[in-house]
């Protein structure tokens, strides 16, 4: 599980770095011009935000791993069943299981008949084996989609959604920040409905979500007061 934190800490540094660097060379072609001033500030900014945003996802990182040690995956003759401290219980049914496939780390995927319905399976668990073939019984096994393109495509989204926040702060010209505010607004939206809906997120952060909607209400003001102090 150490392993599992320190690759989940290393990847959030990645993309927090290459957000930060996209949001730099925005400021840089557009505030450095403009309000030299403004950009110095930026520039103490920006390392202090890197900073606490880390130390937050540490945090974060180590009190969501905390309960996955309570994790427990049962099988009974009509359901396939896991439960955890903090998450609500998931089952599907055997009936209703679209796929298994086992991912080249050694966790396996369970999937039903909705894309939300979705059931993982760590490899720490210390009865793998067995688990394994009774899954077998239960469903064809497969080798699922490469690992790599999963985490890509997740990945690639978190960064969007990340860019096109720092875009809409940071921007000084409404005209660019504005398509930015579009492109958060619509994954924002997307990702708290995917966040609700997901059992494998814990219940907490699903009760949460809804405050993300706080978030892109106050960019969307922002945006309309800048675009109607500009016509003023």
């Amino acid at each position: 599980m150490q392993a599992m934190a320190r690759k989940m800490s290393l990847r959030f540094i990645g993309i927090l770095s290459v957000a930060l660097l996209f949001a730099f060379c925005m400021m840089y072609f557009t505030d450095h011009a403009a309000d030299p001033e403004v950009f110095r500030t930026e520039l103490v900014i920006f390392p202090v935000l890197a900073v606490a945003m880390v130390v937050w996802h540490r945090m974060r990182l180590k009190k969501a791993l905390a309960p996955m040690a309570s994790l427990t995956i049962v099988i009974t003759d009509t359901m396939i069943i896991r439960e955890m401290d903090g998450m609500e219980m998931q089952g599907i049914y055997h009936r209703e299981i679209q796929s298994i496939s086992k991912m080249k780390q050694g966790h396996f995927v369970v999937r039903g008949k909705s894309a939300t319905d979705t059931l993982y399976i760590p490899n720490y668990l210390e009865n793998l084996p067995e688990l394994e073939s009774a899954l077998q019984a239960l469903h064809p096994i497969d080798a699922g989609a490469p690992v790599k393109t999963m985490q890509a495509g997740a990945l690639g989204i978190m960064a969007l959604l990340f860019v096109s926040m720092m875009g809409t702060v940071v921007l000084s010209d409404p005209w660019l920040a504005v398509p930015c505010a579009i492109v958060f607004v619509a994954v924002g939206i997307r990702g708290i409905n995917w966040i609700r809906k997901n059992k494998n997120i814990p219940e907490k952060t699903r009760k949460r979500a809804w405050w993300m909607l706080l978030l892109i209400v106050m960019l969307l003001l922002n945006m309309v007061t800048r675009i109607w102090l500009l016509k003023s």
